[in-house]
């Protein structure tokens, strides 16, 4: 029987949201935002007085429910009120929370049209330095260049570094901004809160 544990190691971050995904059903729909999305890239705290941030997403409204997080290309988590209240109660210095709008793709779904305003953008503002360079393996757009921000275009393998989360429970790398780690902590305070639901 094969051990679910072997690799284990809790004083590691866990990935929460997985780059280079091959398919994302949510949209960052452009011609109706007033945000500029890349204010959200690099994990800085924003001070956004008149934002609009509206997504498109290609299913069923009842199956999108079902999601806590919603996979989506995007700097920030997309998630429900309760992934909101958890984070909320356990790490609400390690980000900023903007309401956000999803709506069905008009044209491109035969599902029946809706809007929808119960998921939340989750803006990580904490940064660390959590990939383990010497143990991991990229893809770089010049491999004469070093492994930093911007020349990182792809993951092979990922290792992270022991003890690296800094205190926080939800952070970006700061040399790959993509990536979203959370603590060992709040990923079982999560599946507590879950499954006694």
């Amino acid at each position: 029987m094969m051990d679910a544990t072997k690799g284990y190691d809790p004083t590691k971050p866990l990935v929460v949201d997985v780059p280079f995904k091959n398919y994302s059903p949510l949209e960052y729909n452009l011609k109706d935002n007033t945000t500029d999305y890349f204010i959200f890239y690099h994990g800085n705290p924003v001070e956004v007085l008149d934002y609009k941030l509206v997504f498109e997403i290609n299913m069923k409204e009842s199956k999108m429910l079902e999601m806590d997080i919603i996979p989506a290309s995007f700097p920030g988590l997309i998630v429900n009120k309760k992934v909101l209240d958890i984070l909320k109660r356990v790490c609400q210095d390690d980000f900023q929370v903007f309401p956000i709008l999803i709506k069905s793709i008009p044209g491109k779904s035969k599902n029946k049209a809706f809007v929808n305003y119960d998921y939340f953008l989750i803006h990580i503002i904490k940064r660390i330095a959590a990939i383990d360079f010497e143990e991991s393996d990229f893809l770089l757009h010049d491999d004469s260049k070093p492994k930093s921000r911007g020349n990182i275009i792809g993951i092979n393998k990922l290792r992270f570094k022991s003890n690296c989360m800094n205190g926080a429970h939800i952070a970006k790398d700061e040399a790959y901004t993509s990536l979203k780690c959370i603590s060992q902590h709040l990923s079982t305070f999560y599946l507590l809160q879950t499954l006694l639901a």
